[in-house]
């Protein structure tokens, strides 16, 4: 009998299920445009196809959830629509989905930030200021997470990295989830009735 792992990958691959098949492989980082940061989460690895050879992954990696905190007023919102800007510029099928859950941000601001056409921006961003919960934000999660396993050829690129087996890396190309503030976000049950004195710590 051989390893369990053998048995295992042999029995998921029946399933065609993707989320089931997809092991964990490298990490991907997306640069945000702004060196200092994209040079402290980065890191450097040693390529298969060249000994010796140093490649450089700067960026933010792939999968990931950043926290921004920071004093009001200091850029923040600013700070995430470029930077996620600046991530999925480089990609066909990327979109941005913006949770303006403070309103304090608005349509024609997003816009200048971006630097995208008014064409490229429709087709690039969502944005939404109202029926922001935990549960809805899940809820559109889930449902990019789908439409993305379902048309997995439609949304996957070669990332250009070779695994330990001389294999291309292949991943999804990246979709981004802001939310402006989380400290807004809420329960549905908690957002549906009137705010008390527990609703933050809820």
């Amino acid at each position: 009998m051989g390893f369990l792992s053998e048995s295992f990958r042999e029995q998921v691959k029946k399933t065609k299920d993707i989320a089931q098949i997809n092991e964990m492989t490298y990490t991907v980082s997306y640069p945000t445009g702004f060196l200092p940061l994209d040079f402290a989460n980065g890191y450097c690895m040693e390529t298969k196809s060249q000994p010796g050879a140093i490649r450089y992954q700067l960026g933010i990696a792939d999968g990931s959830i950043n926290m921004i905190i920071a004093d009001s007023g200091v850029g923040k919102t600013t700070f995430a629509c470029q930077a996620a800007c600046n991530i999925i510029r480089p990609f066909k099928t990327s979109t941005i989905f913006f949770e303006e859950a403070e309103v304090g941000a608005n349509i024609p601001r997003i816009k200048a930030l971006s630097g995208f056409s008014d064409e490229e921006f429709k087709n690039r961003f969502i944005i939404r200021d109202s029926g922001i919960t935990t549960e809805s934000i899940y809820r559109r999660v889930k449902m990019v997470y789908d439409m993305k396993m379902e048309h997995y050829d439609e949304y996957a690129y070669d990332t250009g990295l070779i695994d330990d087996d001389g294999k291309p890396v292949i991943k999804l190309e990246p979709t981004i989830f802001v939310i402006d503030s989380i400290k807004m976000v809420m329960p549905e049950k908690i957002s549906e009735q009137e705010a008390t004195n527990m609703s933050g710590a809820q």
